[in-house]
């Protein structure tokens, strides 16, 4: 301690003067000069001891403001909507460091990055919206934009989705556009086919129904794909191709079996197994089979000498 140093240089005044003489003015002044010596050696090294702990108090004041804005900075996170204030807190922080302090943040950059994503997420989702907005009324022209804008959304953070305000007009006009696009499909299918356009109105009927389960539409597409059956089996029956008439006829009869017109798909049918009746076997035909009785169709095809029956439908016997 300074104390300590200073009756250490009186001791060697003392010393001094004793060395010389205590009357002497020689050993006084020997010993002034000693006291000065050391006396000014002891300030010394106290000023410097005081400054070196004022500075090592320093510096660890320093790390500590640092360490407090890393670690506000580390809390952001994965940047969202919700991540302003995170930001915003950290940014004070850093701004309230001294020159020297801010040098020893050393994941500054992971705020400057925080802060450039989250203004970049906000310009997103404000466009988003605006686009959303922007739609306008739906047409058959739509249906890339709103796919676009859906393909958007969801790539959305889920924290995110939740700012996306008008969402729920999204969701309407893609559902405008589905019920438009079905309409329209379903309008496409002739609702009384001839036979020239049978078998592809029989198509669009059973693809209509097929892709659109749930639409209001289903019944009449039912009865419209009746009426294509029996006209293409008709054509398939005056082209002799009795096997590919009857399978539409089966299918027609199991699938439309409560829908208008079903009676003349019936009649048909038995009518063609009636036809076929006693006619010899050949090879990919189908003929009746008469020990099933009238109401069941065999299929016999002929392999080698022996007729081979494989397969039965069974069917209701037309009104006379």
């Amino acid at each position: 301690s300074d104390e300590v140093r200073i009756n250490a240089g009186v001791s060697g005044v003392q010393k001094k003067s004793d060395e010389q003489g205590d009357n002497s003015k020689k050993g006084m002044k020997a010993g002034f000069k000693a006291l000065i010596a050391l006396t000014s050696v002891a300030v010394i090294c106290a000023a410097v001891s005081s400054v070196l702990l004022v500075d090592r108090s320093r510096s660890e004041n320093d790390e500590a403001a640092a360490t407090k804005v890393e670690r506000a900075i580390n809390d952001i996170g994965w940047v969202t909507m919700d991540s302003e204030s995170h930001i915003e807190k950290a940014e004070e922080l850093y701004e309230s460091l001294t020159d020297k302090q801010q040098n020893l943040v050393d994941n500054y950059n992971v705020l400057s990055d925080a802060r450039d994503d989250y203004e970049a997420l906000c310009k997103t989702v404000d466009k988003l919206c605006a686009d959303i907005d922007a739609i306008g009324e739906v047409s058959m022209d739509s249906g890339d934009v709103i796919a676009e804008l859906k393909s958007r959304y969801d790539r959305l953070h889920e924290d995110d989705k939740y700012h996306v305000s008008n969402y729920n007009v999204l969701l309407e006009k893609e559902k405008e556009y589905n019920k438009l696009c079905e309409k329209t499909e379903f309008e496409e299918i002739d609702p009384e086919p001839t036979k020239e356009n049978a078998g592809l109105v029989l198509e669009k009927a059973e693809g209509f129904m097929e892709k659109y389960p749930d639409s209001e539409y289903i019944p009449e597409a039912k009865i419209i794909a009746v009426k294509a059956s029996v006209l293409e089996a008709k054509n398939k029956r005056d082209s002799d191709d009795y096997e590919a008439a009857l399978d539409i006829l089966d299918r027609c009869t199991v699938e439309y079996k409560d829908i208008e017109g079903i009676k003349e798909a019936i009649e048909l049918k038995a009518s063609l197994v009636s036809r076929l009746k006693g006619k010899e076997p050949q090879t990919g035909q189908k003929l009746y089979d008469e020990t099933n009785g009238f109401g069941k169709c065999g299929i016999r095809i002929k392999t080698g000498d022996k007729p081979v029956l494989i397969k039965m439908e069974v069917f209701s016997q037309p009104e006379k």
